[in-house]
């Protein structure tokens, strides 16, 4: 089993850091992919099921990817500390599985208790229209990217094309642009450096 341990260890810690460090803005890690999307399953399950519905809608909030690292990093870290004290085989599994699930649901409670408890404020296209964003995948004309810009204190993730459809070139990771309108979710972005010159 130590082998077992070793693995999800070495799977879950790089990732759990990640999120440590950097789980601030998931959109630049998997760009257009929401990683820990919660789907709200509890409503439909309690009524499906009544308790042993509320019973699967708990269990299935636990299979976002960072509930999954957070399970697989304490599952791995438990069993080899343990397994290093020779503990016995029956009692290192156990305490790896309990600890591991204990983190993930942990991480879930305090991530759904940030989301609802945050105080947002509604930002509409309006509000995007002149905000200078960072482009986090590239944008060209035959293909659509994301940009990154700050609008009300919060971080907005958007997809984006060039306005100017006959501009040659795109745009590269990093570079500044400044959204020129928002149609349908899609902003419609400008080069910061023209902008500005």
């Amino acid at each position: 089993m130590t082998g077992v341990y070793a693995f999800a260890a070495i799977v879950g810690w790089p990732f759990l850091l990640f999120f440590v460090f950097f789980g601030g803005d998931e959109g630049e890690f998997d760009a257009d992919v929401d990683l820990d999307a919660d789907v709200d399953l509890d409503a439909d399950l309690d009524a499906a099921g009544g308790a042993g519905g509320g019973i699967a809608a708990a269990m299935l909030s636990l299979l976002s990817f960072r509930s999954i690292v957070f399970f697989l990093a304490f599952f791995g870290a438990t069993g080899l500390v343990l397994d290093a004290l020779d503990t016995g085989a029956a009692v290192v599994l156990i305490l790896a599985i309990g600890l591991g699930l204990f983190a993930a649901f942990f991480n879930n409670r305090v991530f759904r208790y940030l989301k609802t408890s945050s105080v947002g404020v509604d930002v509409g296209d309006q509000d995007l229209s002149g905000a200078v964003g960072r482009v986090t995948v590239p944008i060209s004309v035959e293909s659509k990217g994301r940009i990154t810009c700050e609008v009300e204190g919060q971080t907005i993730n958007l997809t984006a094309v060039p306005f100017d459809t006959r501009e040659e070139g795109e745009f590269g990771v990093g570079e500044s642009v400044v959204v020129v309108e928002v149609d349908d979710g899609t902003a419609r972005v400008s080069s910061f450096r023209e902008l500005s010159s």
